[in-house]
Protein backbone atom coordinates (compact mmCIF):
# COMPACT_ATOMS: atom_id res chain seq x y z
CA UNK A 1 0.00 0.00 0.00
CA UNK A 2 2.84 2.33 0.44
CA UNK A 3 3.82 2.18 -3.23
CA UNK A 4 0.60 3.74 -4.56
CA UNK A 5 0.86 6.64 -2.08
CA UNK A 6 4.35 7.46 -3.30
CA UNK A 7 3.19 7.36 -6.91
CA UNK A 8 0.34 9.76 -6.13
CA UNK A 9 2.65 12.13 -4.30
CA UNK A 10 5.09 12.09 -7.22
CA UNK A 11 2.23 12.82 -9.61
CA UNK A 12 1.09 15.80 -7.51
CA UNK A 13 4.58 17.23 -7.61
CA UNK A 14 4.75 16.89 -11.41
CA UNK A 15 1.31 18.49 -11.82
CA UNK A 16 2.42 21.39 -9.65
CA UNK A 17 5.62 21.92 -11.67
CA UNK A 18 3.76 21.73 -14.99
CA UNK A 19 1.15 24.19 -13.68
CA UNK A 20 3.84 26.63 -12.55
CA UNK A 21 5.64 26.42 -15.91
CA UNK A 22 2.38 27.07 -17.76
CA UNK A 23 1.52 29.96 -15.43
CA UNK A 24 4.95 31.54 -16.00
CA UNK A 25 4.57 31.03 -19.78
CA UNK A 26 1.13 32.66 -19.85
CA UNK A 27 2.43 35.55 -17.71
CA UNK A 28 5.38 36.16 -20.06
CA UNK A 29 3.09 36.09 -23.10
CA UNK A 30 0.71 38.54 -21.41
CA UNK A 31 3.60 40.89 -20.54
CA UNK A 32 4.93 40.87 -24.11
CA UNK A 33 1.41 41.48 -25.46
CA UNK A 34 0.90 44.42 -23.11
CA UNK A 35 4.31 45.84 -24.04
CA UNK A 36 3.45 45.49 -27.74
CA UNK A 37 0.12 47.23 -27.21
CA UNK A 38 1.82 50.12 -25.37
CA UNK A 39 4.41 50.45 -28.12
CA UNK A 40 1.64 50.52 -30.73
CA UNK A 41 -0.20 53.18 -28.77
CA UNK A 42 2.94 55.32 -28.52
CA UNK A 43 3.60 54.95 -32.25
CA UNK A 44 0.02 55.95 -33.06
CA UNK A 45 0.30 58.97 -30.76
CA UNK A 46 3.55 60.08 -32.38
CA UNK A 47 2.04 59.70 -35.86
CA UNK A 48 -1.03 61.69 -34.78
CA UNK A 49 1.21 64.46 -33.45
CA UNK A 50 3.24 64.49 -36.68
CA UNK A 51 0.02 64.81 -38.70
CA UNK A 52 -1.10 67.72 -36.48
CA UNK A 53 2.26 69.42 -37.11
CA UNK A 54 1.90 68.80 -40.87
CA UNK A 55 -1.61 70.28 -40.91
CA UNK A 56 -0.33 73.22 -38.90
CA UNK A 57 2.48 73.85 -41.43
CA UNK A 58 0.00 73.61 -44.31
CA UNK A 59 -2.22 76.17 -42.58
CA UNK A 60 0.83 78.46 -42.30
CA UNK A 61 1.42 78.12 -46.08
CA UNK A 62 -2.20 79.16 -46.77
CA UNK A 63 -1.83 82.03 -44.29
CA UNK A 64 1.30 83.20 -46.14
CA UNK A 65 -0.60 83.20 -49.43
CA UNK A 66 -3.38 85.27 -47.84
CA UNK A 67 -0.89 87.62 -46.13
CA UNK A 68 1.19 88.30 -49.26
CA UNK A 69 -1.09 91.09 -50.57
CA UNK A 70 -1.01 92.70 -47.11
CA UNK A 71 2.77 92.40 -46.82
CA UNK A 72 3.79 93.61 -50.28
CA UNK A 73 0.64 94.52 -52.21
CA UNK A 74 0.93 98.29 -51.98
CA UNK A 75 4.74 98.34 -52.26
CA UNK A 76 6.05 99.04 -55.76
CA UNK A 77 9.67 98.43 -54.75
CA UNK A 78 10.09 95.22 -52.75
CA UNK A 79 13.78 95.93 -52.11
CA UNK A 80 12.62 98.23 -49.31
CA UNK A 81 10.48 95.49 -47.71
CA UNK A 82 12.62 92.36 -48.08
CA UNK A 83 16.11 92.17 -46.57
CA UNK A 84 19.08 89.78 -46.51
CA UNK A 85 18.79 89.40 -42.72
CA UNK A 86 15.10 88.37 -42.92
CA UNK A 87 13.84 91.28 -40.85
CA UNK A 88 10.14 90.80 -39.99
CA UNK A 89 10.12 87.38 -41.68
CA UNK A 90 10.73 88.80 -45.17
CA UNK A 91 13.95 87.65 -46.86
CA UNK A 92 15.70 88.20 -50.16
CA UNK A 93 18.82 86.80 -51.71
CA UNK A 94 18.52 88.95 -54.82
CA UNK A 95 19.53 87.12 -57.97
CA UNK A 96 22.28 85.22 -56.17
CA UNK A 97 21.85 81.62 -55.16
CA UNK A 98 22.44 81.46 -51.38
CA UNK A 99 25.24 79.28 -50.00
CA UNK A 100 22.94 77.78 -47.37
CA UNK A 101 19.15 77.58 -47.22
CA UNK A 102 17.56 80.90 -46.29
CA UNK A 103 15.35 79.35 -43.60
CA UNK A 104 18.22 78.02 -41.48
CA UNK A 105 18.41 79.89 -38.20
CA UNK A 106 15.50 82.19 -39.10
CA UNK A 107 12.61 80.44 -37.35
CA UNK A 108 12.43 83.09 -34.61
CA UNK A 109 12.10 85.87 -37.21
CA UNK A 110 9.27 84.12 -39.00
CA UNK A 111 5.76 85.58 -39.08
CA UNK A 112 3.29 83.95 -36.64
CA UNK A 113 0.11 82.46 -38.07
CA UNK A 114 -2.69 85.02 -38.28
CA UNK A 115 -0.49 88.06 -37.55
CA UNK A 116 -1.45 89.78 -40.84
CA UNK A 117 -4.68 87.97 -41.68
CA UNK A 118 -6.45 88.03 -38.31
CA UNK A 119 -7.00 84.25 -38.35
CA UNK A 120 -7.67 82.66 -34.97
CA UNK A 121 -5.09 80.44 -33.28
CA UNK A 122 -5.18 76.85 -34.47
CA UNK A 123 -6.70 74.23 -32.17
CA UNK A 124 -6.95 70.47 -32.65
CA UNK A 125 -9.77 68.64 -30.86
CA UNK A 126 -10.09 71.61 -28.54
CA UNK A 127 -6.36 71.64 -27.70
CA UNK A 128 -4.26 74.58 -28.76
CA UNK A 129 -0.73 73.69 -29.84
CA UNK A 130 1.98 75.01 -27.51
CA UNK A 131 3.33 76.99 -30.47
CA UNK A 132 1.37 78.45 -33.35
CA UNK A 133 2.69 77.86 -36.86
CA UNK A 134 4.85 80.47 -38.54
CA UNK A 135 6.17 81.27 -41.99
CA UNK A 136 9.04 83.05 -43.70
CA UNK A 137 8.70 84.63 -47.17
CA UNK A 138 11.69 84.79 -49.50
CA UNK A 139 11.46 87.08 -52.53
CA UNK A 140 13.33 85.64 -55.49
CA UNK A 141 14.20 87.71 -58.55
CA UNK A 142 13.99 85.25 -61.42
CA UNK A 143 13.28 85.22 -65.13
CA UNK A 144 9.75 84.15 -66.02
CA UNK A 145 10.89 80.94 -67.71
CA UNK A 146 12.27 79.53 -64.45
CA UNK A 147 10.26 76.73 -62.81
CA UNK A 148 7.65 76.66 -65.56
CA UNK A 149 6.26 80.15 -64.89
CA UNK A 150 5.37 81.52 -68.32
CA UNK A 151 5.20 85.18 -69.42
CA UNK A 152 1.82 86.86 -69.12
CA UNK A 153 0.97 89.81 -71.40
CA UNK A 154 4.59 90.43 -72.39
CA UNK A 155 6.11 90.30 -68.90
CA UNK A 156 9.85 89.77 -68.82
CA UNK A 157 10.22 89.19 -65.07
CA UNK A 158 7.94 87.54 -62.59
CA UNK A 159 7.74 88.06 -58.83
CA UNK A 160 8.35 84.68 -57.23
CA UNK A 161 8.13 83.95 -53.53
CA UNK A 162 9.37 80.90 -51.68
CA UNK A 163 7.50 80.32 -48.44
CA UNK A 164 8.92 78.25 -45.59
CA UNK A 165 6.31 77.17 -43.05
CA UNK A 166 6.93 75.64 -39.63
CA UNK A 167 4.17 73.61 -38.01
CA UNK A 168 4.19 72.22 -34.49
CA UNK A 169 2.44 69.30 -32.82
CA UNK A 170 0.86 69.14 -29.40
CA UNK A 171 4.01 67.58 -27.93
CA UNK A 172 7.17 69.64 -27.53
CA UNK A 173 9.73 68.73 -30.15
CA UNK A 174 7.30 67.70 -32.89
CA UNK A 175 7.96 69.99 -35.84
CA UNK A 176 7.41 69.93 -39.61
CA UNK A 177 8.94 72.31 -42.15
CA UNK A 178 7.29 72.77 -45.55
CA UNK A 179 8.35 74.83 -48.55
CA UNK A 180 6.21 76.24 -51.36
CA UNK A 181 6.65 78.53 -54.37
CA UNK A 182 4.10 81.27 -54.98
CA UNK A 183 3.72 83.29 -58.15
CA UNK A 184 1.00 85.78 -57.30
CA UNK A 185 -1.40 86.81 -60.12
CA UNK A 186 -0.78 90.52 -59.34
CA UNK A 187 2.94 89.93 -60.04
CA UNK A 188 4.17 91.62 -56.86
CA UNK A 189 7.85 92.55 -56.78
CA UNK A 190 8.33 91.85 -60.48
CA UNK A 191 10.67 94.79 -61.02
CA UNK A 192 8.65 95.94 -64.04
Amino acid sequence: MKAPRRARAAQRGVVMIVSLVMLVTVTVIALFSAQGALLGERMAGNERDRIIALQSAEAALRDAEDALPVLVGATPDCETVFSANCANGLCTTGAAVPESPVWKGQEQRAIVYGAHTGKEALAFNGKTAPRQPRFLVEWMVRDVQVNGVRPVDGETRRGLFRVYAWGYGLRPGTQVLLESLISHPNNYCSGL
